[in-house]
């Protein structure tokens, strides 16, 4: 592993089972070799060598080698870093693949860069850049990230003259997961968007294909999964600090989820040990990497 103080973490490593854990750092994961399952509260894709992923501050993730194992770059941005940007990462996700809520993918050609922007700086923090560097590069790579990897961003990359509506989306987004604990109710959200409720709700379903209430609810689940496996608080606590409307809706929204209830959720995955092993940097392995990736990508 390298180390960057203040900006980043970096190294290669195997993984045969994360078991579903709350992420705590901003993270870009790589498949060097091999095909590992991801999981969200979303839901689980598998991804393949060359593709990569973005895992967000808070999330809930699981991973598992679709064999014995399979070896990753992997990236992981500093929290002093992430404070240049005056974003809140907690209220704001990313994401590269079709393992995204709202069901839209990054553009190719932006996965394609990202990738380049990782690979290239693995290379040169092996070749031992000065941390000034590093911090150039790192925080290029954030608001690269930033920039194009957005979830609510996917659904109006396409349209450009939609910007406004984009960041509309963007504001509610943020609002309502810093607010999952209290009562969300889109009558509060269309008003401090001057908007009615009935052409907000028209919105919500036309451009994000989700309502409402279902967005709430995804967010709620998240901030369930988050309590389950981080604290000892009891389910109907949890229940109610993540706006559930009583134990039945909750059991019944998380199992929609997830696929089973929050106890037996709880049980399977707190404090389950993590089957991973850092691996030494093989710099010739990384340049051939980085030498198919041009080729693909000219």
């Amino acid at each position: 592993m390298l180390n960057y103080p203040g900006i980043c973490k970096l190294g290669i490593a195997s993984i045969s089972q994360i078991p579903f854990h709350i992420c705590k750092k901003l993270t870009l994961i790589y498949i060097v070799s091999g095909r590992l399952q991801f999981s969200t509260v979303a839901g689980k894709q598998t991804l393949y060598e060359g593709q990569l992923e973005i895992l967000n501050v808070k999330e809930p993730v699981m991973m598992e080698a679709e064999n014995d194992s399979c070896r990753v770059l992997y990236f992981c941005f500093d929290d002093k870093l992430l404070q240049c940007t005056n974003m809140n990462f907690e209220w704001v996700t990313y994401n590269c693949n079709i393992c995204n809520f709202f069901g839209a993918a990054a553009r190719k050609e932006h996965i394609d860069s990202l990738a380049a922007l990782l690979l290239y700086f693995a290379l040169d923090a092996h070749k031992g850049i000065s941390s000034a560097d590093a911090h150039e590069k790192a925080l290029n790579l954030l608001h690269y990230i930033m920039e194009h990897f957005d979830d609510v961003g996917h659904i109006f990359s396409e349209n450009q003259q939609e910007n406004i509506s984009k960041e509309r989306f963007q504001r509610i987004s943020s609002y309502m997961i810093a607010n999952v604990t209290n009562k969300i109710s889109l009558k509060d959200i269309a008003q401090s968007e001057y908007l009615s409720i009935p052409y907000l709700s028209r919105e919500f379903t036309a451009k994000l294909e989700k309502n409402f209430h279902t967005i709430v609810n995804y967010y709620r689940t998240i901030n369930a999964v988050i309590q389950l496996l981080d604290t000892d608080y009891t389910l109907t606590y949890i229940a109610e600090t993540s706006g559930f409307s009583s134990i039945r809706y909750y059991n019944q929204v998380f199992s929609s989820f997830l696929g089973c209830p929050p106890s037996k959720f709880r049980s399977v995955y707190k404090g389950k040990p993590q089957e991973v092993t850092e691996e030494n940097w093989d710099i010739e392995e990384l340049q051939k990497i980085v030498s198919s990736l041009g080729k693909q990508t000219g």
